[in-house]
């Protein structure tokens, strides 16, 4: 009787040990299917947030109009020293821009050589600023372009 405990207690462990191996299997074999799925995926991500953020980033200036005047001021202390500076804005910016320096009194001294003008061709929250020595866009979507090419140039390759 002995004998014949041992023996089915020796098969039910096998069993045990073979279901307990097929699960670790099992295990590593999903692991491996989330890893390949971030990579494969991983691309399409980027894309995705990209797009989100753009969109977020057109909200965002559309509803601040403060961060056109800080993007101008940065912009143009590059321009400092430039004799001939021409800034193209949207319209409703160059409004918010001007009505800004009407509240506050005083002049941006870094802007004060420029020539502002309002241009349909730019979207608000961008500008061109066009000297004498050549030009800056710093439009919305040429911002936008210049961020989604350099993350795609990290993106894993597509298999």
């Amino acid at each position: 009787m002995i004998e014949g405990s041992e023996k089915a207690f020796e098969e039910a462990k096998a069993q045990l040990i073979e279901r307990i191996s097929t699960i670790e299997s099992m295990i590593k074999k999903i692991e491996e299917l989330k890893t390949r799925l971030l990579v494969d995926n991983e691309a399409a991500l980027v894309k995705l947030l990209y797009v989100v953020a753009k969109k977020i980033a057109m909200r965002d200036l559309q509803e601040n109009r403060d961060a056109v005047v800080q993007i101008l001021q940065t912009v143009a202390a590059e321009f400092q020293a430039e004799e001939s500076v021409v800034i193209q804005m949207a319209a409703i910016d160059l409004e918010h821009f001007q009505k800004l320096q009407e509240k506050s009194g005083k002049k941006i001294e870094a802007l004060e050589r420029a020539k502002f003008v309002a241009s349909p061709e730019i979207l608000p929250g961008g500008c061109r600023i066009d000297t004498e020595y050549g030009s800056v866009n710093a439009t919305v979507d040429e911002r936008v372009e210049r961020i989604w090419q350099t993350l795609a140039s990290r993106l894993p390759a597509h298999q």
